[in-house]
């Protein structure tokens, strides 16, 4: 049962990083189809804690995934931790390459 808890808080911690790595791509989109105003300034504060937010989170991952091993834990905690993992590896491509991603954008306004 501990196997099931941490594989669900490991896909919900890789949700919220997938989030927080989207802030600042997030913005430029939405102005792109037309939905800008300064609410969306709120969401460049959230990038400061991009990166602890994708460490804390591929460090819950890796220890759901030792748990699970270890307890030869049901095929459902699997495929949630492979749903974590796969969302935090899209978390953390977005928070490497966030200039890149925001230069293509502003390159289509």
């Amino acid at each position: 049962m501990q196997g099931n808890g941490l594989s669900k808080a490991g896909l919900l911690g890789s949700i919220l990083a997938l989030f927080t790595a989207a802030c600042c791509v997030l913005p430029l989109a939405l102005m792109l189809v037309g939905l800008g105003g300064s609410w969306v300034a709120v969401l460049g504060s959230i990038a400061a804690a991009g990166y602890y937010v994708g460490a804390a989170s591929t460090a819950l991952i890796a220890l759901a995934w030792f748990v699970a091993i270890r307890s030869h834990a049901k095929p459902g905690v699997y495929g949630k931790l492979a749903a974590g993992t796969v969302i935090m590896l899209v978390a953390w491509l977005v928070l490497m390459n966030e200039g890149l991603i925001n230069n293509y954008l502003i390159g289509l306004m």
